[in-house]
């Protein structure tokens, strides 16, 4: 089975109950999206299913009338509500026979864990008569595929930290092998920090106007955008893209598919230094967020949640007298907390952020979201001053965003030759 290369579509078919609920956000969804198109598969759509085997079914039914590859994830556990098999089987008519490998590597792993295989655990075991199967050596669940005329059908197990191994080392190959792999349309990624969607996109239309060969994407979360741009034409992408560099200059943290917190982490590393932080309205979300890296206690000596006056003066060092005329939310205060974790905790830069998330403390001169925060080495000091809106997570979600874009840009401004 070959596929042309104008028949390099997908659809996605995600099921789950509890995605429809809200208990769970769809990141396989985005996960498989973002890699097809890298590999020069166009995903047309993405379909949201509830555990209903007829509703399941009915899904897979029409995106096959559609498309030449459909992707289903979740419902292949061995539980009452994974339909996902019996469903494809309803849509294609396929049958499933039992596949003594899987059986004897389920019975393998539960052996190991000193457990008993159940009959349900047995139903992983079926694989499709007209397709095959991809192990999973993370779980007991293993992918599928089914050959349906000019179509194929491939059912991930939901879990990522099954799916995501199973894309790149058996789902991928396969692919290519079959010919739904094709050149992707060339592209670049602008990550931006400190910029409001709607500015960005308002700076970057004159820069793409009149060029119908070009298509955008901008997606937005708290104080970020990303910015995609497609074409055909590598060398016009390329023009467009050092105009869009010059536009936005500084704004701009990456190119790659990284973190602001990869990249601040990275930019330490290259000048061997060492960070500390003082969080009072964030409550630890930028040492959550920077730890998230792999490798980061080579920078982060540590933090300090610094919600009470008390910890602010005693641990590090803030002036009764500067709390006393200027406040826990103040510039003054910021400045202090920065500069003493940075000599608390002995490190070359400290980071702090205090101010009001709500929904209690805001008064006429300090309302609801008024932020502070404070960059320091041990030449300098920068200070900033913001007005946020929105609920207490919103707050402290964009609160935690501009304080490592803060940091990021101290220390890129910074010169080599500074003595940090």
């Amino acid at each position: 089975m070959t596929v042309q290369p104008s028949s390099r579509t997908a659809e996605l078919v995600m099921v789950g109950s509890e995605l429809l609920r809200g208990v769970y956000a769809d990141t396989n969804g985005c996960f498989l999206a973002r890699s097809f198109a890298a590999e020069g598969i166009a995903v047309t759509r993405t379909t949201v299913v509830r555990d209903v085997e007829d509703e399941i079914a009915e899904v897979i039914s029409r995106a096959l009338s559609r498309v030449s590859l459909v992707v289903v994830c979740g419902g292949l556990g061995p539980t009452i509500d994974d339909l996902t098999r019996e469903a494809i089987v309803q849509a294609t008519g396929i049958p499933l026979a039992l596949h003594q490998e899987i059986v004897d590597a389920i019975r393998q792993r539960f052996a190991s864990r000193g457990l008993t295989v159940s009959e349900n655990n047995l139903r992983q075991a079926y694989v499709p008569e007209c397709g095959g199967f991809f192990p999973n050596p993370n779980g007991t669940a293993p992918g599928l595929y089914f050959e349906s005329g000019s179509s194929l059908i491939v059912a991930l197990p939901g879990p990522p930290r099954e799916l995501i191994p199973m894309f790149h080392d058996t789902l991928l190959p396969f692919l290519r092998q079959r010919g739904f792999v094709g050149a992707a349309m060339p592209s670049r990624l602008f990550r931006l920090a400190g910029i409001p969607e709607s500015l960005a996109d308002q700076r970057l239309q004159p820069l793409i106007a009149n060029d119908p060969g070009l298509r955008v994407s901008i997606l937005a979360r708290p104080n970020l955008v990303d910015i995609t741009l497609f074409h055909e034409d590598a060398k016009r992408l390329g023009e467009i893209g050092d105009a869009v560099d010059a536009e936005f200059g500084m704004a701009i943290y990456t190119h790659e598919q990284e973190s602001l917190e990869q990249v601040i982490g990275d930019r330490c590393r290259e000048r061997g230094l060492t960070l500390g932080l003082a969080e009072s309205c964030t409550g630890g979300l930028i040492g959550g967020a920077i730890t998230n890296v792999p490798g980061s206690s080579a920078y982060l000596v540590g933090g300090i949640v610094c919600y009470s006056n008390k910890i602010k003066s005693g641990l590090l060092s803030v002036s009764e007298q500067t709390l006393a005329d200027h406040g826990a939310v103040s510039e003054e205060t910021a400045k202090a907390l920065s500069e003493g974790v940075r000599k608390t905790l002995g490190c070359d830069i400290g980071l702090s952020v205090t101010g009001i998330a709500g929904p209690d403390g805001a008064t006429p001169e300090k309302p609801l979201g008024l932020v502070f925060m404070a960059c320091s080495s041990k030449t300098s000091t920068r200070v900033e001053r913001h007005q946020f809106i929105g609920t207490r997570e919103t707050i402290r979600a964009w609160a935690t965003q501009r304080a490592l874009d803060l940091l990021r840009r101290f220390l890129c401004q910074a010169a080599p030759s500074d003595q940090f």
